[in-house]
C-alpha cells in the first residue's frame, strides 16, 4: 500500500524505499520458509511491482529484464499447474505489463509481441471463466494497440491500456 500510494503521488523516493524494504524482508522470510507458496506468490508480485517502479524511473533495460523474469516465473507456473484460468490470467497480466514497460522504453517490437501473447493468454483464461473486470478493460486496450501494431503505427501512437474509448 505504501508503494502504490507513493508511486501515485510522485514520491518515487518513498516508493523505492518501501519496495526495497519489503523485498529485503521477504528475502529473509524465504530463507526461513523456502517452501511457503504464499511467500513465493508475494515475491513474484513484489518483483512485478519492482519492474514497474524501475520503468517509472526510466530505467527501462532493468525494468524489462525484471519483468521478463516475472514472465518466466509465470510461464513456469503454467507448466507446473497447467493452463488454468488463474495461471493464464496471471501470465496475461505479466505479459501486458511487459508490453507497457516496452512501450515506455520505445521498444515497439517487444510491446507488440508482449501484447499479442497477453491477449492469447487472456483469451485462454476467458474460455475457462470470466475475466476480472480490470483484465477485461486492459484487454480492450491491448486489442486497440494491437490494431496499431498491425497497421505499422509508431510506438508513440500506442496508448495506455486503460486509456481508450469504450
Amino acid at each position: 500500500t505504501l508503494f502504490s500510494s507513493a508511486a501515485n503521488s510522485d514520491r518515487l523516493d518513498l516508493s523505492s524505499q518501501a519496495l526495497e524494504r519489503a523485498r529485503a524482508r521477504l528475502g529473509r522470510l524465504l530463507l526461513l520458509e523456502d517452501a511457503d507458496n504464499s511467500l513465493k506468490t508475494l515475491q513474484v508480485n513484489l518483483d512485478e511491482a519492482w519492474a514497474q517502479h524501475l520503468g517509472n524511473l526510466g530505467r527501462y533495460d532493468e525494468a524489462i529484464a525484471a519483468e521478463q523474469g516475472v514472465v518466466d516465473l509465470r510461464e513456469a507456473a503454467v507448466r507446473r499447474v497447467g493452463r488454468t484460468s488463474s495461471s493464464m490470467g496471471d501470465l496475461g497480466f505479466s505479459l501486458a505489463t511487459l508490453g507497457v514497460i516496452a512501450r515506455k522504453a520505445g521498444d515497439r517490437a517487444l510491446a507488440c509481441d508482449s501484447w499479442r501473447a497477453a491477449a492469447a493468454a487472456w483469451d485462454d483464461s476467458a474460455r475457462q471463466s470470466e475475466l476480472p473486470g480490470y483484465h477485461a478493460n486492459m484487454l480492450q486496450g491491448i486489442r486497440q494497440n494491437l490494431a496499431l501494431c498491425d497497421s505499422g503505427a509508431p510506438v508513440s501512437a500506442f496508448r495506455a491500456l486503460t486509456d481508450h474509448p469504450s
